[in-house]
């Protein structure tokens, strides 16, 4: 147990403790959609302890006000060391982000114990984006992003899609469906274009190639979403893969551009966008036939990628909302010992 105050005072979640929250998770599943923006209802509270119980699974802690639980926070341990912030929540306003940080540091201490974490990684979607000011007096950094959608229910997405006019695809290259043997070229693919992109300050991933190819993996496996590899588009060039733009459904009525990245040389050619098209096209011809019921295709973006907000745009694509992504790197990590 931390004391933070005389009046704060935050535990570790364990499977005891769980079961001492219930009407706070309650209250937190029936804000999900409204305050935090989840696409859907997150698990039910039953689901929710034996993840808790599932020791290597979901973490968190709770913070309590005068022995009541008003808060918790809950975060996984990725591949490569990364700490998955998913969520802080706060029943009420009152006195938020004092309590917020109280558990963000409850968190960096038991980080701290060890030194086998590279990065936090915390998307402070929805109400939590109140936090922004905050959070960087633990020495958090930020980037910003955005997430675009293409809403087939409003007229003006397929309206701008339906009057787009790309240019021809060079002699040489073809768009192909994904094949399972294109794995290691588009993992090759995703780590050159986003080494050096924000999405590697918080996804230390994409630095390496054999992190790239575990990114792919799971997007392939379905572990991100029910993947849909004839809607996921492949720019071959020869029998060389020079892009890919993924496509996979996160649930029932919602599709999700997960990456899309084209090879350097190739890059300002206008392939991203043919890639792009050819996968919404994939995406509605899917619709018609009844094999996905998608009302939406999003994806996320980083606010100062001007070049591909653009060229989300012209598809039919509008930003619904932006938020901010802090991350707080490990500047003294060691892998010797276990969280």
């Amino acid at each position: 147990m931390q004391n933070i105050e005389s009046l704060l005072k935050v535990e570790k979640l364990d499977y005891e403790l769980s079961g001492k929250i219930k009407d706070l998770f309650e209250n937190f599943r029936s804000r999900a959609i409204k305050d935090y923006k989840f696409e859907m209802t997150p698990i039910e509270y039953s689901d929710f302890r034996e993840s808790i119980k599932a020791d290597d699974a979901l973490k968190g802690f709770v913070i309590f006000e005068d022995s009541i639980p008003v808060g918790f926070l809950l975060y996984i341990l990725e591949t490569n060391n990364v700490v998955e912030l998913n969520l802080i929540h706060i029943v009420d306003n009152v006195d938020i982000n004092r309590k917020r940080k109280a558990l963000v540091q409850a968190l960096l201490d038991k980080l701290n114990e060890t030194n086998q974490w590279n990065v936090v990684s915390y998307p402070l979607l929805g109400i939590q984006d109140s936090f922004v000011r905050e959070i960087p007096q633990l020495g958090f950094k930020m980037v910003g992003q955005a997430i675009v959608r293409f809403k087939f229910t409003d007229r003006t997405s397929p309206l701008i899609f339906k009057n787009l006019v790309t240019s021809e695809i060079q002699q040489g290259y073809s768009i192909e469906e994904w094949k399972d043997e294109y794995f290691n070229q588009a993992s090759e693919v995703i780590h050159e274009s986003f080494k050096n992109a924000s999405d590697a300050k918080f996804d230390p991933r994409f630095l390496t190639l054999e992190g790239s190819k575990e990114i792919v993996h799971r997007i392939t496996a379905g572990i991100f979403g029910t993947f849909l590899p004839e809607a996921t588009s492949v720019l071959v060039n020869n029998g060389n893969v020079e892009g890919v733009c993924f496509v996979n459904m996160t649930n029932a009525i919602i599709s999700n551009i997960p990456l899309i990245g084209i090879k350097r040389p190739n890059n300002n050619k206008g392939y991203g966008k043919l890639l792009l098209k050819n996968s919404v096209e994939k995406v509605i011809k899917m619709i018609i036939n009844a094999k996905i019921m998608a009302n939406e295709i999003n994806a996320t973006v980083e606010t100062d990628n001007y070049p591909a907000l653009r060229m989300y745009r012209k598809i039919g694509f509008r930003e619904d909302c932006t938020y901010p992504h802090a991350y707080l790197h490990n500047a003294n990590s060691t892998k010797e010992e276990a969280i």
